[in-house]
């Protein structure tokens, strides 16, 4: 299915819940390259859920929900997208039973950080753990003490939702993409914006800097996968192969290959040095969400509606399939390897050894866009569709 661009409107009629949860630049030269490609559950440790006030540069966040006594599974058209400039979704969601009872409402996690107005689309923490960063909808990034939990700053630019954001490896530049075609650099410290990356001809969905800290991968919904020199300010390349949006890229650890997954259900990986296909992996049944590889660069992870599928990278074979209970938007490794994080209509923990689900968050009020380890492993982030971020500690679950 081909995700149809939407307006970057705010409003969107989601499932309204009382429940505070984890819901939770230059113009382009490339030369577009082409070629054939070959629960157990554990009782968690929660931090008292606190709402952190935001600061006067920050929006007032909506009022305060009183918890409810059952909370349905929220469901999208699907037909819409995240990718689109607005909270959108991306597919219908259709929870088996097992994941939450009917009659439960889904533990509320983690403290809350509340600030911006429309939906919170990415997430993701400084390589020192000390900041962390949101996009959102509301076409803003913000930047926050990860330990009070303050707002430090908002960086406004874009014309559209904010989809992705990033943090390159030394932590002093963070680079947004939005449904406004582009991609923007900013200067972590001063909150000044650096450069302007142009060349995707419709939503970027997804970023991600290379490990050398000058190179950054870009996806989107014109089915492309873009590599740009940051330095320069320029496309370096063009990658093209995918048939439908491209929903998620990552960069290998050592900065060799970069995968990207989309709407024709495929994984692809990439050599970042020819702009040339390695490898396609399928066998997903329906769109590819979300795309990581763990930190030995072995092995590559795809999200999808209901699964989660390993990959060895050498090889190209399936390693593990994850069954999960609902649609599954994100993943994130754990820095130690050990770990796998999933966010969508559910927020689940698995064991990477096993195979099995350590913990099950269940069916959330809202939908989590995106989730992000923090560099220690001991906590994890949600973006969400209730405007939020929530942070949940998760030592104590995962050891």
């Amino acid at each position: 299915m081909k995700w149809q661009r939407l307006g970057s409107g705010f409003a969107l009629g989601l499932l309204s819940v009382a429940l505070a949860a984890c819901s939770g630049g230059g113009s382009p030269t490339a030369t577009p390259t082409t070629t054939a490609s070959a629960a157990t559950t554990i009782a968690p440790t929660i931090i008292a859920p606190t709402t952190v006030a935001p600061t006067a540069a920050s929006a007032s966040p909506a009022s305060a929900t009183t918890a409810a006594a059952s909370v349905a599974a929220p469901t999208r058209p699907a037909a819409q997208t995240r990718a689109a400039g607005s909270a959108a979704a991306r597919g219908t969601v259709q929870p088996s039973g097992s994941a939450v009872a009917a009659s439960s409402a889904p533990p509320t996690l983690g403290q809350t950080l509340a600030g911006h107005i429309a939906p919170v689309m990415s997430v993701a923490f400084s390589p020192d753990g000390k900041t962390l960063a949101t996009g959102s909808d509301d076409r803003t990034i913000k930047l926050w003490d990860a330990t009070t939990r303050k707002e430090l700053r908002a960086l406004s630019g874009h014309m559209g939702a904010v989809t992705s954001v990033a943090f390159s490896p030394d932590g002093k530049t963070l680079a947004s993409g939005s449904a406004d075609t582009t991609i923007k650099v900013w200067d972590v410290a001063s909150g000044k914006e650096l450069a302007t990356l142009r060349g995707h001809k419709e939503t970027v969905l997804s970023i991600v800097f290379g490990p050398d800290g000058k190179t950054l991968a870009s996806g989107g919904v014109d089915a492309t996968v873009k590599l740009w020199d940051v330095p320069a300010g320029k496309e370096a390349k063009t990658l093209t192969g995918h048939s439908g949006s491209v929903h998620s890229v990552a960069f290998s650890p050592d900065g060799k290959l970069v995968a990207s997954g989309g709407d024709d259900k495929a994984v692809k990986l990439w050599d970042v040095t020819t702009g040339k296909e390695v490898r396609t992996l399928g066998g997903q049944p329906r769109a590819i969400l979300a795309v990581a590889f763990d930190p030995t660069g072995r092995s590559v992870a795809a999200g999808s509606f209901g699964a989660i599928k390993l990959w060895d990278v050498a090889t190209g074979n399936e390693m593990k399939a994850l069954k999960g209970d609902q649609s599954i938007y994100s993943v994130a490794f754990s820095p130690d390897g050990k770990t796998l994080a999933s966010g969508g209509s559910a927020v689940q923990l698995w064991s990477l050894g096993t195979g099995q689900s350590l913990k099950n968050f269940g069916v959330q009020p809202a939908i989590v866009n995106a989730v992000a380890f923090s560099p220690d492993g001991k906590t994890l982030a949600c973006a969400s569709d209730d405007k939020t971020a929530k942070l949940l500690d998760i030592a104590a679950i995962v050891k």
